[in-house]
């Protein structure tokens, strides 16, 4: 498993969205706390049967992870934000096989001009890169060779946003699709005025893909 994945418990506790736990304003937030992490462990082992031995063993390091930020919540609508957001990452390693990958540190001009559009694309060959260089006019260096393509694909993932906080991904694929989610580092991401350029060279196994027709985002 890549240390992107082991790092997954981490990062997907700033998620989104805020609800409530059981228990009246009057709750202390010892007691809140007491009933959060309950309410963790308990939607996590009422979907243990869900899950491959791998997959298990990400949901135990979210529900850990879920735990100490309940722990460490100074607030009940931080509770709240730390169970919501375990919830969310459990759902997510439940709705397809969570596979490994590499982000490239290899850099780009795509955004030199400051008019790039969003682009999502698979690439499966070193032809079909060496294609799409010349179509949209950029490069990456250092390049990529023939040899990467014979057991690996690239995923390009390239978009500007004004939501200015980490990021993070995960990659699943679900029979025929292959699917990006983007985790947030803060519940809703911080918005800034100006945008940021995010790059993403996402390197994969071609045994993962094989089967591959579509690849999508998932927010």
């Amino acid at each position: 498993m890549s240390k992107k994945l082991i790092g997954i418990a981490a990062a997907v506790l700033m998620l989104f969205g805020i609800i409530g736990l059981v228990g009246c304003d009057n709750t202390n937030l010892t007691d809140y706390k007491t009933v959060g992490k309950a309410a963790i462990e308990t939607y996590a082992q009422e979907r243990k049967d869900n899950y491959c031995e791998d997959n298990w063993t990400m949901v135990c390091g979210i529900v850990d992870a879920g735990k100490q930020a309940v722990d460490d919540a100074t607030s009940k609508a931080g509770i709240d934000t730390a169970v919501t957001t375990a919830k969310t990452a459990i759902n997510a390693v439940e709705e397809g096989k969570v596979i490994s990958f590499t982000i490239s540190d290899k850099t780009t001009d795509y955004y030199a001009n400051g008019e790039r559009q969003q682009l999502f694309k698979l690439i499966k060959s070193f032809d079909e890169l060496a294609q799409l260089l010349r179509d949209e006019n950029f490069t990456i260096s250092p390049p990529y060779d023939i040899q990467f393509f014979e057991d690996k694909v690239l995923l390009i993932y390239f978009f500007t946003s004004n939501i200015y906080n980490d990021l993070e991904v995960i990659m699943k694929t679900n029979g025929e699709s292959l699917d990006l989610y983007k985790l947030y580092d803060l519940p809703n991401g911080l918005v800034m005025d100006a945008e940021r350029n995010w790059v993403f060279l996402i390197e994969i196994e071609k045994i993962n893909t094989l089967d591959t027709k579509t690849v999508q985002i998932k927010q």
